[in-house]
């Protein structure tokens, strides 16, 4: 899984929310830096929020190669 680029994309999100709007420039690049950041691993979030749906407080979840599997 590869959640730390969304983690770096929310960064200049936030960024981008709270600077002005005279700062064309920076707004610009912050909002380019965090659709990149956001929208490339979005598989990896929807797989992670597609298991936590699926799964309960108890349960375990355990990685084998290329599979999933949940432990109660």
């Amino acid at each position: 899984m590869c959640l730390l680029p969304f983690v770096l994309g929310l960064v200049p999100f936030i960024l981008f929310v709270i600077s002005p709007a005279e700062f064309r420039v920076f707004n610009g690049l912050n909002f380019g830096m965090a659709c990149m950041g956001m929208v490339s691993p979005f598989p990896d979030v929807f797989n992670v929020l597609t298991v936590l749906r699926n799964s309960e407080k108890g349960d375990s979840i355990m990685f084998y190669k290329n599979d999933m599997y949940k432990i109660s």
